[in-house]
């Protein structure tokens, strides 16, 4: 985790480059850095957090996660948007924004390499329920409780 919000920082740093006639060679790396480190570093967010939650607080754990997500990603667009009419045009914006980012990978990428994995939660045995045999006679088999009477249909040809 810790490896792919550095390369996010880097990738975001080098959106620094970026200007009206920057080519695209230029921006490779700050194109596919950005768009490889966030994926990876959401999938690895969410492994640690469900391996860090008990297994019966686990959907309330997921959903804690998922929403402080979306409402993280609409507050960096609406910031970011801030930064963009705030500086003038889009370049300063881009700059402005880029230099936020690349701080917040950064400083994740510490915390991420300082706190480290404190343990794999073991999974808990769970034993299914013991369900009665379908053939079992003491199990009402109808909804009278009586066997249903067994007749042959005919086949029509």
């Amino acid at each position: 985790m810790a490896g792919a919000l550095l390369l996010g920082s880097a990738g975001f740093l080098d959106w620094l480059t970026a200007g009206p006639d920057t080519p695209y060679p230029v921006m490779l790396f700050a194109l596919m850095a950005t768009g490889l480190a966030t994926p990876v570093t959401v999938v690895a967010a969410t492994v640690a957090i469900m391996e860090a939650s008990p297994a019966d607080k686990a959907g309330v754990a997921s959903a804690v996660f998922n929403v402080s997500r979306q409402v993280g990603s609409a507050m960096g667009v609406a910031l970011f948007g801030t930064l963009l009419g705030a500086t003038g045009g889009m370049i300063g914006g881009l700059h402005a924004s880029a230099v936020i980012a690349a701080v917040a990978f950064l400083l994740a990428s510490v915390l991420a390499a300082t706190t480290g994995r404190r343990g794999r939660r073991r999974p808990v045995p769970v034993r299914a329920p013991e369900l009665p045999e379908p053939w079992a006679h003491d199990v009402p088999v109808g909804l009278s409780g009586k066997e249903p009477e067994l007749r042959e249909i005919p086949l029509r040809r």
